[in-house]
Parts: C-alpha cells; sequence; structure tokens
C-alpha cells in the first residue's frame, strides 16, 4: 500500500511538472511571437517609403514633402518613369520640329512664306495670341498679317508651326494648358493641331515649359491661321519665348 500511494504521489508530482512546462512554454512561444510582431511593425516600410525618392530640380523649391528627412515625390516609380520618358520624347521632338522649321525658313528663293516672334507687350493678353510684326527673325512674304492671325493669299500645302512657352504658378494637377493652331474659313473654324499639358505632381512655385506644335496642311486663299492658348495670362512675355510660322512646300 505504502508503495502504490508513493507512486500516486510521483505521478501527480509529473503531472503538475508536466503542465507547469506546458504553461512555461505556451509564455515563450507567445513572447517570441509578440517580439518578432513587434520587430516587423519597426521595420515595416512606411507610406512615404512606398513612394518614389527623387532629386528636387532646384533647392530653392519645395517641389516634395520632406518626411523623416526623406524626400519623396507622390508619385509612384512606374509614373515616374513614365512622366521622364514622355518628357523626354516631346523634347526630342519638339528639337526635330524646331529644326524643320528652321531648314524651311533658310530656303532659297522667293518663297511664301511668313514668321512673327514674340508676344505683343502692348495688347492685353486673350486667347487668340497677339504678335509683335517687326521683332527680330519675323517677316511676311506673300503672307498677311491680321490681329494676331496670318492670311494665306495663295493656295497649296504649307508646313505650320508654333511653339509657347507657360509660365506656371500653381500646382493644381487637373489645370491643363492647352496650345493649339486654328484655321478660320468663311465656312467654319476648325483646330489643326493641338498641345495640351497638365500640371505635373512633381511642380511647385513657378516653373517654365514650351511646347511645340507643327504640321503640313492644304491651305486656300483667304483662310486665316492663328495660335490659340486656354490661358493666356501664363503665356511667357520674353522676347524669343514664343513664336508663330508657315511655309509652303
Amino acid at each position: 500500500m505504502a508503495n502504490i500511494k508513493g507512486n500516486i504521489k510521483t505521478c501527480k508530482c509529473l503531472s503538475i511538472g508536466l503542465v507547469f512546462t506546458n504553461i512555461v512554454l505556451l509564455l515563450c512561444t507567445f513572447a517570441i511571437t509578440l517580439a518578432w510582431f513587434l520587430q516587423r511593425q519597426k521595420f515595416e516600410p512606411k507610406e512615404h517609403s512606398l513612394l518614389t525618392c527623387l532629386p528636387s530640380a532646384s533647392d530653392s523649391k519645395d517641389c516634395f514633402s520632406r518626411v523623416d528627412d526623406l524626400c519623396c515625390s507622390n508619385l509612384t516609380l512606374s509614373d515616374s518613369i513614365k512622366h521622364n520618358t514622355k518628357k523626354r520624347y516631346e523634347e526630342q521632338t519638339n528639337e526635330e520640329n524646331t529644326h524643320l522649321a528652321q531648314h524651311c525658313l533658310s530656303s532659297p528663293g522667293n518663297i511664301t512664306a511668313a514668321r512673327v516672334v514674340g508676344i505683343d507687350k502692348d495688347i492685353a493678353p486673350t486667347a487668340i495670341l497677339q504678335w509683335r510684326q517687326n521683332n527680330h527673325g519675323g517677316f511676311l512674304n506673300e503672307v498677311k498679317y491680321l490681329s494676331g492671325r496670318f492670311v494665306i493669299e495663295k493656295n497649296g500645302y504649307y508646313f505650320i508651326y508654333s511653339q509657347v512657352t507657360f509660365i506656371e504658378h500653381s500646382v493644381n494637377e487637373h489645370d491643363k494648358l492647352s496650345h493649339s493652331i486654328y484655321r478660320q474659313t468663311p465656312l467654319n473654324n476648325e483646330k489643326l493641331v493641338e498641345s495640351v499639358r497638365s500640371h505635373c505632381r512633381l511642380q511647385t512655385g513657378e516653373s517654365d515649359s514650351s511646347r511645340f506644335v507643327g504640321s503640313v496642311f492644304l491651305l486656300n486663299k483667304g483662310d486665316e491661321i492663328y495660335v490659340h492658348v486656354t490661358d493666356p495670362t501664363k503665356v511667357s512675355r520674353a522676347e524669343h519665348a514664343n513664336y508663330f510660322g508657315l511655309h509652303i512646300i
């Protein structure tokens, strides 16, 4: 009987020991899990760390929001790549079109062509741009100029081109700056070519951007060609920032 009682007592002690051991193991497991979770939270990427960190074009401009000494934009990496690729393509296209326009202007002979350079500062800004007629680089040859418009005097295919430089102050990305060339005839008013630019989300403060448009169109005698912008108050008044021309081909 004494042996049986001793065995029962030993079993009870072992059971209590096992229960205590299991409790300790559970507590250790919980502590390890909690420590792992807290460590993961510590290194979890913050919202701004998921954004693209890009160098500012000018250290004096607050074109980025600084959080924890990081200069990050609100563009994702893919958005940034698309934006920069599009910008580079437009710059290269503008250069090629500008070279084409210069080549047309340098063609020999008494050709039908016209070019005006610079906005007329003596006239209040209007949607139909008003140009300086006697500025350096401008000329008229078998084409009339009247109140911002070229009046065609000879039927034919013309290469028409224009560059407009916008000065932008706001950061409202929903605002769009449109630069278009129109043809007005006795029957209708037709948009020939257009360049539309929305505000870059990286941009704040004042900046400028030049937009070039150009293409070939069949024009008839009496057609009036002019440049139209959506916001004339944002057009640069710099000497050679804007020009408008055409050349028969």
